[in-house]
């Protein structure tokens, strides 16, 4: 398989600082060539802002503006687009790129990401994300990525979000977006809480974007971020629920997003982050061959 690599070393578009530096940091350990020992072929694009910062909100929006046109060209000559982003901001220039059609989301995060301007108690952008990618806020903005349409919330898939704000978490319960609960998973095995999700995922869309911020992990064993919230999955259990979701539904692109390796003084991040982006890219493969 083509993978293009895309690198976003952005935090909330400031450029290699904090969870900025993370992509840098899984290239540096490798990654690229992990992917071509498995036998795929591996282009790098470096992903960059095309105007100075300013501020946080317009810089993160330029660099999805940038982002939407790799991606987009990535599939348009049948490669895969996988992004290793500082933030989970990033999915929006994803999605825009991806262009039109029945897309859905399988997003893996110990947050919601499913605050708006009007909810959130701390303003904190990152904390926006999937609440805009479905619609919710920053809709004008939005609409100055090429390409971008909002996904319906019905067709979002959200695993393990286990922090959320009191009316982040009251909005989700109000939303279409199916929720699986880490403590579900924890029940009954991820494949099983997964099951009915993406079987009722996959008669909605033609394909999917696979979220994982690397902080869906249990920080008492892999610690990757300044958020990271006790509890959380393995790295087993993102790699199999991304392996289950590939053999239900198409990946279009994929994204690994708010590694800091300022938290990551062992090197147990970078190693599970190379695990799961590595075994993303080979259930990918399978369901293309």
């Amino acid at each position: 398989m083509v993978i293009h690599l895309l690198d976003v070393p952005y935090s909330l578009g400031r450029e290699a600082t904090g969870s900025g530096l993370g992509p840098g940091r899984l290239l540096h350990a490798g990654l690229p060539e992990i992917l071509q020992q498995s036998g795929h072929l591996t282009r790098l694009v470096h992903v960059r802002r095309s105007e100075d910062f300013r501020h946080e909100i317009g810089a993160a929006f330029d660099v999805s503006r940038t982002l939407a046109g790799c991606v987009g060209e990535a599939i348009a000559c049948a490669a895969f687009p996988l992004v290793l982003a500082g933030d989970c901001s990033a999915c929006l220039g994803i999605l825009a790129g991806m262009g039109t059609g029945r897309t859905g989301i399988v997003w893996f995060d110990s947050h919601g990401d499913f605050n708006t301007p009007e909810t959130t108690v701390t303003g904190f952008l990152g904390g926006m994300p999937l609440a805009a990618a479905v619609g919710r806020c920053w809709t004008a903005l939005c609409a100055t990525l090429p390409g971008f349409r909002a996904v319906a919330e019905s067709r979002v898939v959200l695993c393990d979000a286990r922090a959320l704000d009191p009316r982040e978490e009251e909005e989700l319960r109000a939303s279409a977006v199916r929720v699986v609960d880490g403590r579900r998973v924890g029940r009954l095995g991820i494949h099983e809480a997964l099951r009915h999700p993406v079987e009722a995922l996959a008669a909605q869309v033609d394909n999917i974007y696979v979220h994982v911020d690397l902080d869906v992990l249990d920080p008492q064993q892999v610690r990757a971020n300044i958020y990271a919230e006790r509890g959380g999955l393995t790295v087993e259990d993102v790699i199999a629920g991304v392996q289950a979701a590939a053999k239900r539904i198409p990946i279009r692109a994929a994204a690994l997003t708010a590694y800091d390796p300022g938290y990551d003084d062992s090197g147990r991040a970078a190693a599970a982050g190379l695990r799961i982006v590595s075994a993303l890219a080979d259930a990918v493969a399978a369901t293309r061959r």
